[in-house]
């Protein structure tokens, strides 16, 4: 894997817009609702990374953690 500049605000709102779509399904099927919230400061720095990787890495921190929710607190 090649190493290349990731803007972290671009990441997360990429993330959070993933997030979003497959919520949709997964509350239907699960009957839980999710409010994800993605306030970042204006001024984070460009990282290098590799972007794929990474998005994936948010997205499944919050599937993971909404995974370890009890069942009340959805």
């Amino acid at each position: 894997m090649t190493l290349a500049p990731v803007k972290l605000n671009d990441l997360v709102q990429q993330s959070s817009t993933s997030l979003k779509a497959r919520w949709s399904d997964m509350a239907i099927q699960r009957g839980v609702v999710v409010d994800v919230r993605d306030r970042v400061a204006s001024d984070l720095p460009v990282i290098m990374g590799v972007e794929s990787e990474l998005r994936d890495a948010l997205i499944n921190l919050v599937f993971n953690a909404v995974d370890a929710l009890p069942a009340a607190a959805c």
